[in-house]
């Protein structure tokens, strides 16, 4: 009976052997699947909150998006993607318009479907602003606002005059911009404006007329005609006109940076340099208080001190300087603040001719030459109806200007009125220009 035992037990344990286990004691254990007992526990998808389209992609922004599903080690899974309920090809690279969007995404394995969604903006790059109206006249409501070349985007002004434009040039370094007031209230605004406008895009709108204030012809109108202010004398060989635009010409024009960058003065010089006398200062004064009246402000303050005569900041100095005609200047602090100012007769007798004093306290103030109208700033000896009008424009702008920390008026204004006048191909529009430090 033993050997027969013991056969059966050697072919016991050869069976074993034979099915991997040990031929003593353990059996093999077949590995198990276990991707078949695995089901679908959750999808997510990621993607940015707020995304810009590009100059290429435009209006169209593409959407980065992530797709993920627990647990990750699932093999046969299919994902699909939606916008805004819309089948699209990929999930990986939406493509959207400007506006709010929920993306979502399906995934499904083994029978089980799992979704999760997300929701996008696509925010269009935007130039922001508003216009003010130099003469405080209220908004001039349909006004348009464009930008490109050719005015390939545009939005109305709101009645509040300010302005929102979606735009692609917003995505560039500068963009060509317009406004144009169907009413003609406004005069054409055409500039060429760098990004850091983008935000605040403040425009000091230009009136159309200009309604003289104060006691020196009040009340009376002029239509504001930037071309006859920015021309110089007609066969004087000069390159300004009542308003300057520094010695630079060509296309585009370059402008004084903004259009008035100098602040009237309020001190000025009263005592004497050489051999000027009590008397030449007060015929000088009879003459500029006429300046006072024309802005409607207090413009020039008497000094006693003879430190005010030597050039400080904010003065004027006045002075028998000799030669052979009298002479006025002026001077600026980083291109855009009065600094000094001086008036420099041939002999005392100068401070008693009013023309000669208006004309000289013109050039300190910073108006050029012209003789597109009657001007004391070319034949005549007094103060003429476009004088004082373009002097109040001018002041008025200066104002805005600062109020709205902007560089953005008559030089665009100027252009806007080019282009209405003799056609698109005018000019280039003009560029905006920073104050440079002397």
């Amino acid at each position: 009976m033993r050997p027969t035992f013991a056969r059966l037990a050697t072919a016991v344990a050869a069976a074993l052997v034979a099915c991997g286990g040990d031929g003593a004691t353990k059996p093999r254990i077949d590995p198990v699947d276990t991707t078949a007992t695995q089901a679908l526990v959750s999808a997510s998808i990621s993607a940015p909150a707020v995304v810009n389209p590009t100059q290429a992609t435009w209006p169209n922004a593409t959407i980065p998006v992530t797709v993920g599903y627990s647990p990750s080690t699932l093999s046969n899974v299919q994902i699909s993607c939606t916008v805004d309920g819309i089948p699209v090809t990929l999930c990986s690279g939406v493509t959207a318009s400007i506006g709010k969007h929920v993306i979502k995404a399906a995934v499904t394995a083994s029978g089980v479907t799992k979704v999760d969604s997300v929701e996008v903006v696509v925010a269009a790059p935007l130039i922001i602003g508003q216009i003010a109206m130099a003469d405080g006249s209220s908004c001039p409501t349909g006004t348009m606002v464009f930008a490109g070349e050719n005015k390939e985007d545009a939005t109305q002004v709101h009645n509040d005059c300010t302005f929102s434009l979606p735009t692609k040039f917003a995505l560039g370094d500068t963009v060509v911009f317009r406004a144009i007031d169907p009413s003609a209230r406004m005069k054409d605004f055409f500039g060429r404006v760098p990004k850091r406008y983008f935000s605040s895009f403040n425009i000091v709108g230009i009136p159309a007329v200009w309604t003289i204030k104060g006691d020196l012809y009040g009340g009376a109108k002029i239509t504001v005609d930037l071309e006859a202010a920015y021309a110089p004398p007609a066969g004087s060989g000069e390159v300004s006109g009542f308003y300057t635009r520094g010695r630079q010409v060509g296309k585009p024009w370059k402008y004084t940076v903004g259009s008035y960058p100098r602040a009237i003065p309020t001190l000025a010089c009263t005592t004497a340099l050489g051999t000027m006398s009590a008397d030449d200062s007060a015929s000088f004064w009879s003459f500029a208080a006429v300046i006072q009246q024309i802005v409607g402000r207090v413009v020039f303050a008497a000094s006693s001190s003879q430190t005010a005569c030597t050039g400080p900041i904010g003065s004027i100095e006045l002075k028998i300087a000799g030669g052979t005609h009298a002479g006025g200047s002026f001077g600026a602090i980083s291109g855009r603040d009065f600094s000094y100012g001086s008036v420099n007769a041939r002999t005392g007798d100068d401070f008693h001719n009013g023309g000669t004093v208006r004309h000289e306290i013109g050039h300190v103030l910073s108006f050029g030459h012209t003789n597109s109208w009657a001007s004391v700033m070319w034949s005549s000896s007094t103060f003429s109806l476009e004088d004082v009008a373009y002097i109040q424009l001018m002041d008025a702008v200066a104002a805005a200007e600062r109020t709205l920390n902007t560089r953005l008026s008559l030089p665009q204004a100027h252009q806007g009125e080019r282009v209405k006048k003799f056609g698109a191909s005018a000019e280039e529009p003009v560029d905006v220009y920073e104050p440079v430090a002397p």
